[in-house]
């Protein structure tokens, strides 16, 4: 997903260089100060490694769902995924309506989120990695 790395790394170096006033004079005239950014946290596809935390999304997890389901583009291309997932592991998939995907969507967004609470006590957890204090992963 080329975009999303594009607009990952926008975001990196706007917490960068956010702190530095002579970027970006412009923005005081909207009465933007700068600021430095000492924590970010990036999702974690792969939740191994360095610098990784479990953050309870239990009262947001709808928010969440809700937020995946409007990246439309994404979701038929998701619903076949999910499709195939089941057809694989021999769960009934009829359910699943490709015109009609977000009840499958979004229970297993929710599915997910359960996954990862359920070690750290959390209804529903997400795996991020946790950057601090201006620190660079590469």
């Amino acid at each position: 997903h080329p975009d999303q790395i594009i607009v990952g790394k926008a975001s990196v170096w706007t917490a960068y260089f956010c702190a530095f006033p002579l970027h970006y004079p412009h923005q005081r005239d909207f009465g933007l100060e700068p600021c430095r950014i000492t924590d970010q946290y990036q999702f974690a596809y792969h939740p191994e490694g360095d610098h990784l935390e479990t953050l309870d999304i239990s009262d947001t997890i709808e928010k969440k769902v809700e937020a995946v389901l409007a990246y439309e583009s994404q979701m038929v291309w998701c619903a076949d995924i999910e499709i195939d997932r089941m057809k694989r592991m021999g769960i009934p998939y009829d359910h699943i309506d490709r015109d009609n995907y977000s009840p499958a969507i979004a229970d297993d967004v929710r599915r997910e989120a359960t996954e990862r609470g359920a070690s750290h006590g959390f209804a529903y957890a997400e795996i991020m990695r946790h950057i601090s204090g201006g620190e660079v992963l590469t």
